[in-house]
Formats: C-alpha cells, sequence, structure tokens
C-alpha cells in the first residue's frame, strides 16, 4: 500500500514538473526570438563587430536623449583634446559662470549635480569622471564651456554644432541636440536606435569607457562618488549589479519616469550594447531610500543581458559560388546561358532559433543589363552578350520576419563572348525591324499616301477642267445655233 501511494506520489510529481516546463515561459537564460520583457521599456540591442541591431522594441520611437547626451558631449572634448594635445589629467579648467546656468536644481534627480561653484578648477579627468560616473550637469557643462570658449574661440552653440556634426557623423541621423548635459529641451530629441549606435562609438574610446564603468572615483582627491548605473554599483542601491556589465550611462528625464540604462557586455569575442529608455523611474523616500517600481528598466537588463550573450551566432546565409538562378544569353557566341552566383560569402550575427529554410531571398536584377525576352515560347530573363565573368547583375536581399538581415551583389559565374555572325544577324535584324527602319517605312508610307492623294486630286481636277471645257463649247455651239 505505502509502495503503491509512493509511486502514485512519484508520478504527480513529474507530471507536475513536465507541466511546469510547457507552460511556464523559458528563463532569461535560456535561447529564445525575442526576450520576455517589459513591453512599457523601449529597447535596442547592438552589435559593435557587425554593426547589426539584433533586436528592438520601439526602436525608432522619438525621445529625449537624457543622460545619453553626455557620451556625445564626452566624445566631443575629449576629440578637441586629443587635437590639441591636451592631457586630461594635468589640465585645470575653471568653471564658469555661464556654464551653470540652465542645468537644472540641486537635488533634482533628473539633474545631478555636485554643487560646482564658479570659479573653482577642477582637473579635465575629475570633470569627466564627474560627468560620467555621476553624471554630473555641472562638470559636464563646465568641460564643454571650457572648450567652447577657451580652446576653441567661441561659444557654447558651436559646441553643441559639432555634437550635432559627431551624431550624423556616427549614424545617428534621428537625432538632434541643443544642449550639452541632456536636459530636457523642446525639440531635442533621438531614438533608442541612435542611442545604441552613439554608445557603440563610445564604446570604442577607451579612455572614456574605462572612466564609465568604473563604480566609484575620488573627486578633486576628496569625497568619494558612486557611480549612478546601479548595475556597476550597490554603494547606492543593492539587488541591480551585474558582473557582465561595463558602463556606460544611466539617468532619467524627469523626477519619476522616462529612465535610461545603457550598457555594454562582451562574449566570444563579441561587443554588444543594450539600450533600454523610457522606463520607470528611481524613487526616494523620505528618508533618501532608492528604489524603483516593477518591471523597470534594471530588471529588464537582467533579462536582456543573458538573452543576449546566450542568443546569437554566426551563420553563413549563403555561400560564394551557389548557384542562385541561370540567365539566358542573346548573341552569345559559345554558350546561350550564363550561371548567376553570388559576389561573395555571406555570414550574419543571428539569433539561434532563426530558421534558416525561413529566410526569404528577394532577388532584383540590373534593368540596363537584364531584360524580359522570349525562348522557347516563354518569357525569361536574358542578358546580351558580351558578358563578362564577375560583372554584376543584380542584387540578393535576405529577410527574416519582414526584417532585412543581408544583403548581396550577384554576378555573372563566366565571359560569354557575343558571336560575330549573330550580332551581324542581330543588326541587320535591328536595322530591318528597327525603330529607325521602322520610322523610315512610316515615312516612305506616308509620301506614297501623299503622292497617291495627289495624283487622285489632280486627275480630278483635269477631270473638273474637261468637263468645263465640254460644257463651255456646248453652250458656245447653243447660241451660235441660235444665232444662225
Amino acid at each position: 500500500m505505502k509502495r503503491r501511494a509512493f509511486r502514485t506520489f512519484t508520478l504527480l510529481f513529474i507530471l507536475i514538473i513536465i507541466m511546469l516546463r510547457l507552460y511556464i515561459p523559458c528563463s532569461a537564460e535560456g535561447e529564445g526570438l525575442f526576450p520576455i520583457l517589459n513591453a512599457g521599456n523601449a529597447v535596442a540591442v547592438y552589435n559593435i563587430e557587425s554593426g547589426q541591431l539584433l533586436y528592438d522594441n520601439r526602436g525608432d520611437e522619438v525621445v529625449a536623449p537624457t543622460v545619453s547626451t553626455k557620451l556625445l558631449t564626452m566624445m566631443v572634448v575629449y576629440d578637441i583634446f586629443k587635437e590639441k594635445s591636451i592631457n586630461a589629467e594635468t589640465q585645470m579648467v575653471t568653471v564658469s559662470a555661464k556654464s551653470l546656468y540652465n542645468i537644472g536644481t540641486l537635488g533634482d534627480k533628473s539633474a545631478p549635480r555636485l554643487g560646482l561653484t564658479a570659479g573653482k578648477s577642477f582637473t579635465a579627468k575629475d570633470l569627466m569622471c564627474a560627468s560620467l560616473v555621476a553624471n554630473a550637469n555641472d562638470a559636464c557643462s563646465a568641460l564643454a564651456y571650457y572648450c567652447a570658449t577657451e580652446l576653441l574661440g567661441g561659444q557654447i552653440e558651436g559646441f553643441v554644432v559639432l555634437m550635432n556634426q559627431k551624431a550624423v557623423e556616427i549614424g545617428a541621423t534621428n537625432s538632434y541636440y541643443k544642449n550639452v548635459t541632456g536636459l530636457v529641451q523642446n525639440d531635442m530629441v533621438t531614438t533608442p536606435k541612435d542611442v545604441a549606435l552613439i554608445a557603440a562609438a563610445f564604446y570604442k574610446y577607451n579612455d572614456l569607457l574605462v572612466i564609465a564603468k568604473q563604480p566609484s572615483f575620488s573627486f578633486n582627491e576628496g569625497n568619494t562618488i558612486h557611480n549612478k548605473n546601479y548595475l556597476l554599483s550597490d554603494a547606492l542601491i543593492s539587488d541591480f549589479i551585474m558582473a557582465e556589465a561595463l558602463g556606460i550611462a544611466a539617468g532619467q528625464r524627469n523626477d519619476n519616469e522616462g529612465y535610461t540604462l545603457i550598457t555594454a557586455v562582451e562574449k566570444d569575442g563579441l561587443s554588444y550594447i543594450l539600450v533600454i529608455m523610457e522606463a520607470s523611474g528611481e524613487i526616494r523616500d523620505a528618508n533618501g531610500i532608492r528604489s524603483f517600481n516593477a518591471g523597470n528598466a534594471y530588471d529588464d537588463m537582467k533579462i536582456l543581458v543573458p538573452w543576449t550573450l546566450t542568443s546569437f551566432g554566426y551563420k553563413t546565409i549563403v555561400e560564394q559560388g551557389e548557384l542562385i538562378s541561370e540567365l539566358r544569353v542573346d548573341l552569345g557566341k559559345d554558350y546561350d546561358h550564363v550561371s548567376v552566383v553570388p559576389e561573395n560569402k555571406v555570414e550574419r550575427l543571428v539569433n539561434k532559433s532563426v530558421e534558416m529554410s525561413k529566410i526569404e531571398r528577394i532577388i532584383t536584377y540590373d534593368s540596363e543589363i537584364v531584360h524580359k525576352g522570349e525562348y522557347n515560347e516563354q518569357i525569361v530573363d536574358m542578358v546580351n552578350a558580351p558578358i563578362t565573368k564577375g560583372q554584376v547583375v543584380g542584387t540578393m536581399l535576405f529577410t527574416y520576419n519582414g526584417t532585412e538581415i543581408g544583403k548581396v551583389n550577384l554576378v555573372a559565374q563566366s565571359t560569354v563572348d557575343s558571336s560575330g555572325l549573330l550580332s551581324t544577324a542581330n543588326k541587320i535584324k535591328n536595322i530591318l525591324f528597327g525603330k529607325t527602319m521602322k520610322v523610315i517605312l512610316i515615312i516612305f508610307a506616308s509620301l506614297i499616301a501623299i503622292y497617291i492623294l495627289f495624283s487622285i486630286v489632280t486627275s480630278v481636277m483635269r477631270g473638273v477642267k474637261k468637263v468645263k471645257k465640254v460644257n463651255e463649247r456646248r453652250n458656245f455651239k447653243e447660241k451660235d445655233d441660235e444665232n444662225s
């Protein structure tokens, strides 16, 4: 009896485990075509080596740049320092009064500041650290003003122009900046996809990346400043730190919403940028204790990081030399067909769950080279000889679920010379049946028609004159008879 009860209990337990496995979604660490995230957050995942956007949710949505602005500002500062051969570790920067205007209120979560005062001097390196680690608006603005006025001899507006030029250079063409800190301003916009591109460019500035991923730093050889990116430091808030995170920025649009979290992660020689925007904001109670509501950017990032690191790998979409199609060759000397193949092998970083058989191939031929013609009573794609080996005749686009994942030129696999006899015959044919001959025939036919019409009219006119003369003679004779 006891044995039967134990067996029944064991079977029920196994059944429950199976049911849970079937109906509970895969964990964050499992591979899947899409991560299971908070649907309200805007997301972009970008691979640096391949330049591919691997995943996005609301990636083209127009949003405020907020903290991502400082990444662009620091890259422009770094470029200016490099051009001027300035050492950031030793260069002193004096905080100007103008740099402290319109940068937010001290204590505002959406506009963090260190409380710098005009006239104080700090090393450029300290101000960079404060900008990227503490997300400090006053430090960021002080550096930008120094570059604009002292190094470039202009105004802050000129520095912002350089920021917008840098954004275009990076490829963030849907972004526009009006200030250096990311403080919300009308018409200052970006998209999660653009932020991923900007962060990817920032990632390549190794000196800046080293600064951004510090858990903390000592500002001006004094106070310890902790990173506002809670993936890197648990000094201000716990439970969010991730060993895989390599920076890059975190901050929010206003007091309780519009949180942006950007990080870089690496695995197996591949580097990824993960962007989450428009998430719920940081909350602080009366005692200054920090927290977030459920479904926040950090909860999503805990899912997004392992999903990204386990879900992607390189796959060959098409091999070089793979036969794609055959084109009928008109006027060919030795061959009447030519094979069309990819110009090169195409490998793409794709989700491991992608079914290769469902990748769609869309072929588009160059209309100036390939035309429709009749062959064996069928309309087929044709080219005229001569055709050269490697000559591009079209392109092939690869899509998966309607999204483009690759593109390659299609080329002729071999050379087909033109046949002299066939070419001559074709020229004669073109002369006899071409447009020029048709025009000549039309003109000739028109001349004949005009001649015939002229002849008819002339003949009629002669007949009329002859009848008129006959009538005149008859009338004259009748009058003559009457007089007699």
